[in-house]
């Protein structure tokens, strides 16, 4: 991957390592660079060190890399990421490893222009050997890329084991400073603008609940000032970024889970929320209808960011319906299993094995 930090994709990546060495295969996971200081118990390398290199940081990473592939004996490299995919099967390329498997977890229009055309060239003349797509969502917006990319291209669905404490609701809200009565909503995920926290704060103004927002990002101190000018700063908790076993403490402590993110590929934050059997009050997004199964009756509430008050209807619904969560829990527990590690380590197992 590109670089070490809390998030999904990253949590997905360890998760992937373990459950290959419990199935007997030697794993290593490495960063190009360490963005925060996490994940310090888990096995990797770091390539470039503890910030984002410089120009020439990167090419000295990239023989560091090279260096190991070479000398490694390795017989598959998994890349995730834009800049990851390029920089990782092309050095595998070059070092003669025959098996490279990049994984799609962004759209092309996602992604600098120049990146992407990369992307497609690559994927066409075939430095990438195999290409994974996260979901249907993603597999399709690969539609207009040449044959040749396309015939490499195999969706596979992410998959996560769901960090979820033991601990008693009441005991997961003391540990995390939070209220003890109150009705929470809560939010996990980078503090940008496609993860877009402001839609929250401002339904948080007609909804009698609180909110708690676990990450951090580029637009803390707008958000913490959004808060403020709105009127709702003593309902709103900025967590900062979380262990993985204090996120399993923030979905048991909380009531419900609310995503407003802009886009998605995948969204692992919602099956992880409703592994823990939160009801889901999400942005209608096409891949959130896809993941979290929208033909199943109350699976989720699907929020049109285009509506005003919109998320603060849906909000205020599960706040004020006890029956609408229960059976939003039960619907939400039960996709969440289709999504496990293992059935996504199987399918890689088999991808690279064909």
């Amino acid at each position: 991957m590109t670089q070490l930090e809390v998030g999904g994709a990253q949590v997905r990546v360890f998760q992937t390592a373990s459950e290959l060495r419990s199935r007997g295969h030697a794993a290593e996971v490495v960063f190009l660079y360490q963005k925060r200081a996490v994940f310090n118990d888990e096995p990797k390398t770091i390539l470039a060190g503890s910030k984002r290199p410089s120009k020439l940081g990167i090419l000295a990473a990239i023989w560091k890399l090279r260096r190991m592939i070479s000398a490694g004996g390795y017989d598959v490299i998994i890349t995730n990421t834009a800049p990851a995919n390029l920089i990782g099967n092309l050095v595998a390329f070059s070092a003669g490893l025959k098996n490279r498997v990049a994984v799609q977890t962004q759209p092309p229009s996602r992604i600098s222009s120049s990146l992407s055309l990369a992307d497609h060239i690559f994927g066409t003349v075939g430095v990438y050997d195999k290409i994974v797509a996260n979901s249907g969502y993603t597999y399709h917006c690969f539609d207009r890329y040449s044959k040749a990319y396309r015939s490499r291209l195999k969706l596979i669905y992410n998959g996560l084991n769901p960090r979820l404490s033991s601990a008693s609701k009441e005991l997961c809200r003391k540990n995390l400073e939070l209220p003890r009565d109150d009705f929470l909503f809560v939010n996990v995920g980078r503090l940008s603008v496609q993860k877009n926290q402001a839609e929250l704060l401002q339904a948080m103004v007609d909804v009698p609940a609180v909110l708690a927002i676990a990450g951090a990002g580029e637009l803390e101190q707008q958000l913490r000032q959004m808060a403020q000018d709105l009127g709702v700063a003593d309902r709103v908790k900025f967590l900062g970024e979380l262990t993985g076993d204090q996120i399993g403490e923030l979905f048991k402590a909380a009531d419900a889970f609310a995503f407003s993110s802009r886009w998605e590929t995948f969204g692992l934050a919602l099956l992880e929320a409703a592994a823990a059997g939160l009801p889901l009050v999400v942005s209608d997004l096409d891949v959130s209808r896809e993941v979290l199964g929208a033909e199943m009756e109350n699976s989720a509430l699907f929020v049109s960011l285009d509506t005003p008050g919109a998320f603060s209807r849906a909000m205020s619904m599960v706040l004020n319906s006890s029956d609408l969560r229960d059976e939003m829990a039960r619907a939400g527990r039960q996709r969440a299993e289709v999504f496990s590690i293992q059935n996504h380590v199987t399918e890689l197992e088999k991808l690279v094995s064909a």
